[in-house]
């Protein structure tokens, strides 16, 4: 994918200097910013099971952004699971683009209702990619957003 900044590639975690800035961006984004660095696990089992894809975005040669796509939780779903952009590469067009190719890997995988439990703070993030608050929550979780493909959306 071409944009303004380069050439973006995802890739899925192949090395470990792959697996290590996969959660080098994770748990310096998502758990130490947030004062949450102790709970932080990088040998979570979620993370190497079959049915989750966890992937890199690099640009320009650097990885710049990680998430995780589950497959298979529900039928015809995929959830994209901690989505973290370096902190200096946010609000720069990273975290849209890697969500561009994280939905495209998931249609390709016959996924076509995407799901992410977002903080409170990315909810804007979120709707500006299209998702929308599901009708049913679960107390006491990260809201639970939702978006339709559009090949989805056709029938």
């Amino acid at each position: 994918m071409e944009s303004r900044v380069g050439t973006f590639d995802m890739v899925p975690l192949t090395t470990p200097s792959h697996w290590a800035a996969f959660h080098d961006i994770r748990r310096t984004v998502l758990f130490e910013a947030r004062g949450r660095a102790d709970v932080y696990d990088e040998h979570h089992p979620d993370d190497r099971a079959a049915t989750n894809h966890p992937f890199l975005l690099i640009a320009n040669g650097i990885a710049v952004a990680a998430v995780r796509v589950d497959l298979g939780a529900e039928p015809g779903a995929a959830v994209f699971r901690l989505l973290a952009v370096r902190a200096p590469m946010q609000r720069q067009g990273y975290g849209r683009a890697l969500m561009q190719l994280a939905e495209s890997f998931a249609k390709r995988e016959g996924c076509h209702l995407f799901i992410a439990y977002v903080a409170p703070n990315a909810i804007e993030f979120w709707t500006k990619l299209g998702y929308r608050m599901a009708s049913k929550q679960s107390p006491g979780t990260d809201p639970r957003m939702e978006k339709r493909s559009h090949e989805e959306l056709e029938r």
